[in-house]
């Protein structure tokens, strides 16, 4: 990866603050801003995870004759609705916004 000129400028989405690369898919300012980001949601995704799926397989618990597939659907909407104003209340990128971003500079979850 290749250094970006000095007129490139990042806004770092743990702090919101703008900052200039070092390189083209630098996301953070600095490497504790990366980790706390990633901590996060290494825990939320703990949660969200099981959750997530248990909702998908049972289709919000209309299929499957499982009740627990509502459940985790209402449960997951409420953590997310959660996370999201804990990110406003921080002043943290919207994690939408982020993996815009993640996206738009080639990064590929798969």
């Amino acid at each position: 990866m290749g250094v970006l000129q000095a007129s490139a400028v990042g806004i770092c989405p743990e702090c919101q603050a703008a900052f200039v690369p070092q390189q083209n898919t630098q996301l953070f300012c600095c490497s504790q801003h990366r980790a706390a980001w990633n901590n996060r949601m290494t825990v939320r995704g703990r949660v969200a995870t099981p959750l997530m799926i248990a909702a998908r397989l049972t289709r919000n618990g209309t299929r499957g004759g499982s009740t627990s597939g509502y459940r985790a659907s209402v449960d997951l909407d409420t953590l997310i609705r959660r996370w999201r104003q804990e990110d406003q209340d921080a002043r943290r990128m919207a994690t939408v916004a982020y993996v815009d971003r993640r996206y738009a500079l080639g990064f590929d979850p798969i």
